[in-house]
C-alpha cells in the first residue's frame, strides 16, 4: 500500500507498523509530521513510537483483503483438464468457453 501522507494517515488511522523488534503490529495514529516523514503511533500496550512513514501501512479491513485475494488469484494462469471421451470433451471445452468469455 502506497501511502500519500495527506490522504491516509490522519490521527486515529488503524495502521500496522514496525515495533523495536522488526516485526509488525496493530497501532493507531497519533500524530503525522509530513516534513520529517515521520508518524507518532501508539500500540496496543499504550505505548507509542516515532516510526518513519516507510514503517507503517494501513491496516486492511477484511473485505480488502480478499478482493486484494480475489484480484491476485485471477492474474494467475490457470489450465483446466477435461477427461472422458471426445464428444462429452468437446461439449464440456464449449460449455467452459461459453463460461470464461
Amino acid at each position: 500500500v502506497t501511502l500519500d501522507v495527506r490522504e491516509d494517515l490522519i490521527p486515529g488511522t488503524a495502521v500496522r507498523a514496525v515495533y523495536e523488534d522488526g516485526d509488525w503490529y496493530d497501532a493507531t495514529v497519533l500524530e503525522v509530521h509530513p516534513v520529517s516523514d515521520m508518524v507518532d503511533v501508539q500500540w496496543k500496550d499504550a505505548s507509542s513510537s516515532r516510526l518513519l512513514i516507510r514503517d507503517v501501512k494501513l491496516k486492511l479491513s477484511t473485505d480488502s483483503q480478499q478482493r486484494r485475494k480475489r484480484e491476485a488469484l485471477l492474474q494467475t494462469a490457470r489450465r483446466l483438464a477435461i477427461f472422458g471421451p471426445a464428444r462429452e470433451r468437446k461439449i464440456a471445452v464449449a460449455s467452459v468457453m461459453v463460461l470464461v468469455e
